[in-house]
C-alpha cells in the first residue's frame, strides 16, 4: 500500500519499471485526489476524466503517461502553501486569584465569564485590575 504522496512523485517520475510495479488496487485508491490535484491546472482534463464509469487504474495511466513527459519531478502546484503562525500568542500577566475572585463575585460572573472578557478586552482591562488590585491591597481588602 503506497502513500499519496509517495504515489503522486511517483506519476510525476520517468521511473517506468516503478510505475509498472505499482498494484492497480494502488492506483484506483489514489485515484480522486490524484484528480483533485491535477484539477489545479489542468481543470478541463480532470473534469472529464471525473466522470463515474471511468476506470480510475486507466486514467492514473493517462496522468503518468502525459505527466513523465511534461515534468521530471512533482511540480511545486501539487503542494498547497500554508501560512506560517507569525505571531505566537503572548502569555498574558493575570492579577492573583484573590482579585479574581473578587472582581467575579462583585461582577456576578463566573472564572468562564472572566477569561472571556479578558480575551476580549485585553491589556487594558488587566491593566485596570492590577492597578484596582494595588489599591484593594492597600486598603486590607484582599
Amino acid at each position: 500500500m503506497i502513500q499519496l504522496f509517495d504515489y503522486t512523485k511517483l506519476v510525476f517520475s520517468k521511473n517506468e519499471k516503478e510505475w509498472e510495479k505499482l498494484k492497480d488496487n494502488d492506483k484506483a485508491r489514489n485515484f480522486f485526489m490524484l484528480n483533485r490535484f491535477m484539477s489545479i491546472k489542468y481543470p478541463v482534463q480532470a473534469s472529464i476524466l471525473s466522470h463515474y464509469k471511468v476506470d480510475p487504474v486507466s486514467v492514473s495511466d493517462y496522468w503518468h503517461r502525459t505527466m513523465k513527459n511534461l515534468y521530471s519531478s512533482s511540480p511545486s502546484w501539487i503542494y498547497a502553501k500554508t501560512k506560517k503562525r507569525a505571531d505566537v500568542e503572548k502569555k498574558l500577566d493575570l492579577p492573583s486569584n484573590e482579585m479574581i475572585k473578587w472582581y467575579c463575585e462583585k461582577n456576578e460572573m463566573t472564572r468562564k465569564d472572566f477569561d472571556q472578557t479578558v480575551k476580549f478586552h485585553g491589556e487594558k482591562f488587566l491593566a485596570e485590575l492590577k492597578t484596582l488590585e494595588k489599591i484593594l491591597k492597600s486598603q486590607g481588602i484582599i
